[in-house]
């Protein structure tokens, strides 16, 4: 076998163990698992919080592909101390894969978009064989529940174990609520997001929380809290659903089920 069909055979391996759809999925998943370990270690880690689908799937299981990290603080820091221990990160995260970035810097975000010479670009050294890997940085929201210390202990043989501030299961699931009101289309992964953390962990969904996290930290003036407008926008998501969510994992759910399970959360 050539080096590298016997690469894209070595991740398709993993992609099967993870129940992702492709190969390059499981690599831009180890990837990461190497770049949040490095991002932390540092005496800066103490005050990132990671959130979002991937922090779902890594840290509480959920068994689906996610493409971004998505961190908040739990503490001010300046955006340009942020940048520089991001940047130490990716530097020693280049030692071992050859990584460039852009960074972009709004008012309350730093949004990296990471280009990286990961294991299969190694023997195919092609410009579409790099891994994209972006990071999210709000600077501005903070938890409203207490954080949670995760030990994470990667698949990966060479993929060192490291302690991850995160947040809880019941405000990731707020979390998850508000990103569905709030984006003019509705996507499937909020959905399965929902329902995994809501089955798994037994829970209903906070309505205080939700409503307080899109007072406080809403992305669209005059969208509130509303059971009705998360069963409009559950509704609208049947017809996306196999679509985009075998993008993300080999045997995803049925949305009947899915979608009658989290409704009753409310």
């Amino acid at each position: 076998m050539n080096p590298l069909g016997y690469e894209i055979g070595r991740w398709r391996e993993y992609a099967t163990t993870l129940r992702f759809a492709k190969p390059e999925d499981a690599e831009k998943d180890y990837l990461q698992e190497l770049l949040l370990a490095e991002l932390f270690s540092g005496r800066e880690s103490t005050r990132l919080v990671f959130r979002g689908g991937t922090a779902v799937s890594k840290i509480y299981g959920s068994g689906r592909f996610s493409e971004d990290l998505d961190f908040i603080l739990d503490a001010t820091l300046e955006s340009e101390v942020l940048d520089a221990y991001v940047a130490k990160a990716l530097a020693r995260l280049g030692t071992r894969y050859p990584t460039e970035y852009k960074k972009e810097e709004y008012r309350n975000m730093l949004k990296y978009s990471i280009k990286v010479k990961g294991p299969i670009y190694a023997v195919a050294s092609s410009e579409q064989a790099k891994q994209t890997i972006g990071i999210d940085l709000n600077l501005y929201e903070r938890p409203m529940l207490s954080v949670k210390e995760v030990e994470r202990l990667p698949l990966y043989d060479d993929a060192r174990p490291y302690e991850a501030c995160t947040l809880s299961q019941r405000e990731l699931l707020a979390d998850k609520a508000k990103a569905m009101l709030e984006r003019t289309e509705p996507v499937a992964r909020d959905l399965y997001d929902m329902w995994f953390l809501a089955n798994k962990y037994n829970m209903k969904l906070d309505h205080d929380l939700a409503s307080k996290k899109m007072a406080i930290y809403g992305k669209r003036r005059g969208v509130v809290f509303s059971v009705a407008a998360l069963n409009e926008k559950i509704n609208k998501i049947g017809h996306i659903w196999g679509r985009e969510m075998t993008r993300l994992m080999t045997q995803p759910p049925n949305y009947e089920r899915v979608a009658k399970y989290v409704k009753s959360i409310f």
